[in-house]
């Protein structure tokens, strides 16, 4: 008797496990854009389905509540962040999208995004519309660095290289 209790419970929870470990995220599914940090105030989401699926894509803002403040979570302070403090702000409404071939790409560009911590979320949906895989990604939008001169040391390499080119070619 026992030994069909311990068969019973070991096969249980390998199913069990199957199940939990499927419903986890779609491998069809792939966020290609963007990656985990973006500069700037544009964001090109981009979702690559590999079979004919329908997958739901939206974007949220994860800002920090703060005395009844909602303010945005900057780079270097996510990981202090309290993940009950963390609400998420709609930045683009969730959009269906279906694949009908073997290979399908949903593109969107957010413009106007502020600096701050960005979630993409890609829902696979089966059939009747219900939520079967979810693929997450986190990704961090900073400001665009402003551009800087080109340095002394630069420019003297960059004439040492044209002084290179001049010798080998005339």
């Amino acid at each position: 008797m026992r030994k069909i209790v311990t068969a019973f419970v070991l096969i249980m929870t390998l199913l069990l496990g199957t199940i939990v470990s499927a419903a986890a995220s779609d491998p069809a599914v792939s966020i290609v854009s963007p990656g985990q940090t973006s500069y700037g105030s544009t964001l090109l989401v981009s979702v690559k389905v590999t079979q004919p699926k329908t997958v739901r894509i939206a974007v949220y803002e994860q800002k920090e509540k703060v005395r009844g403040q909602l303010v945005a979570i900057r780079a270097g302070k996510q990981a202090s962040v309290k993940k009950e403090n963390v609400v998420s702000v709609t930045v683009m409404s969730p959009q269906t999208f279906t694949c009908k071939n073997n290979l399908g790409f949903y593109n969107k560009q957010l413009t106007n995004v502020s600096p701050g911590l960005y979630k993409i979320t890609v829902s696979t949906l089966n059939s009747a519309g219900n939520v079967v895989a979810t693929t997450n990604s986190l990704v961090m939008v900073e400001p665009k660095a402003a551009t800087s001169s080109v340095s002394f040391e630069s420019q003297s390499a960059l004439q040492w290289l044209r002084n290179i080119f001049k010798d080998l070619f005339s």
